[in-house]
């Protein structure tokens, strides 16, 4: 009967451990999770991994780089943060009695860290200086999950892209049109914890040695000037190395009169400021700008500066003016004068002659008989100052450019010398 009872205890034991055992559930959880397997997480980002048990008691987290613990009853909560270099790692909890009878649950995840993209090496040819003609190359390395999309630009122009991978290659023939900057960006999407910025971008400068040319069309060059005047020209190179020193002749004699001044614009481009303030008579000549290179040969930039002879003289216009306004001075001073002319000598023969009526005196409105106005000889005793003269006695030598008295006069029609003469001119 003992033995009995001792085998029921045993089996109702085994039954309710049994019960146990499948009533316990294991379950891990990290940040937003949406129950897969495999957990994506942002590289340093701070996500909370919970791991609960049911009914066992003892409960551990292994993930990440914990910074915080937490556990109520059955839950353990984490503080976690992953670096790339926890991604492919896994975070496993696991759970048992704390009894030792080897009653142990185990749960994990699989990590998978985004983090942003960024480039590694960003390298030319051994050197970043290149003759011109030579092969060069340049290289772009970048780290990134996703993968990142890898552009090579230059001049706001892109030479090479590989939208997914971690490098990049470019190699040709250089020539002197090469020499510049270079820029590598990388970027998937993912933006740094202390950054907003997407984009991860470094910068090479690449030369490539060729010999001093103009940019521009031509080398010679002539300019017009007064004395005075301030002389300002400019001309364009392009090439590596920048010039390294300009020597001025003047009718191949040294001069300082001209400076000069070169800036770089961009490369393999610069420019070359001359100047001359108050121009002197000396300076009107042949002038030669000598432009030395290292390793380069010489080049030479010739000009002239001619004086402004023209605007001295005056011009075909102001001459023309000069004689229209001169011909019609003389024409209206020499009407003036036949009009002056004309009126005293009428009136001289106005005066002379008694037939011809006094201008503006209409027909019959005097009466006077002819010795009211010309007096019978001998009763007057002319004065000197009464005299009129006789019709012998008239000076024609005054009158003698005047047409004669036929031509504007006429009996019937009182004399008008302003209206007459000037219809007739």
């Amino acid at each position: 009967m003992f033995r009995v009872s001792v085998v029921l205890v045993m089996v109702v034991f085994n039954v309710c451990k049994a019960s146990s055992q499948k009533s316990t559930l294991l379950t891990l959880t990290i940040g937003k999770d949406d129950g897969e397997e495999d957990a994506a997480v942002d590289e340093n980002e701070i996500y909370n991994a919970t791991c609960t048990a049911t009914t066992l008691s003892h409960v551990t987290l292994s993930c990440g780089n914990i910074t915080e613990l937490m556990q109520v009853d059955y839950s353990l909560t984490a503080a976690v943060v992953f670096t790339r270099n926890t991604s492919g790692t896994d975070c496993s909890c696991t759970a048992h009695d704390g009894k030792g009878s080897g009653d142990v649950q185990l749960v994990s995840k699989r990590i998978t860290v985004r983090y942003a993209a960024s480039i590694t090496s960003f390298a030319t040819d051994n050197s970043h200086i290149i003759d011109n003609g030579n092969w060069g190359g340049i290289y772009c390395e970048a780290v990134g999950y996703p993968l990142p999309r890898i552009t090579l630009w230059k001049d706001n122009n892109i030479l090479k892209e590989n939208p997914s991978g971690s490098s990049l290659s470019f190699r040709q023939l250089m020539s002197c049109a090469d020499t510049g900057t270079y820029h590598c960006q990388a970027e998937n999407g993912i933006s740094n914890m202390n950054s907003t910025e997407v984009i991860h971008t470094r910068t090479i400068h690449l030369y490539v040695r060729c010999s001093l040319q103009f940019s521009s069309t031509g080398s010679v060059h002539k300019f017009t000037h007064k004395p005075g005047e301030t002389f300002i020209s400019t001309f364009t190179l392009m090439g590596w190395p920048e010039p390294s020193e300009f020597s001025v002749l003047k009718s191949g004699l040294v001069s300082n009169r001209l400076t000069v001044h070169y800036s770089v614009e961009k490369l393999p481009h610069g420019k070359v400021d001359l100047k001359i303030e108050e121009l002197q008579t000396s300076d009107f000549s042949k002038h030669t700008v000598v432009i030395f290179q290292h390793g380069s040969p010489l080049l030479t930039y010739n000009f002239v500066i001619e004086e402004d002879t023209e605007s001295s003289r005056p011009s075909v216009s102001v001459i023309a003016g000069a004689v229209v306004g001169s011909v019609f001075l003389v024409t209206t001073l020499f009407v003036i004068v036949r009009l002056s002319m004309s009126i005293c000598c009428k009136r001289k023969k106005t005066i002379s002659d008694p037939a011809i009526e006094e201008p503006g005196r209409e027909n019959g409105s005097h009466l006077a008989s002819e010795s009211s106005y010309i007096p019978s000889e001998g009763s007057y005793n002319a004065t000197e100052s009464d005299y009129i003269p006789s019709e012998g006695s008239y000076n024609a030598s005054e009158c003698d450019s005047i047409p004669s008295e036929s031509s504007f006069l006429s009996p019937e029609t009182p004399y008008i010398p302003f209206e007459n003469e000037i219809s007739r001119l």
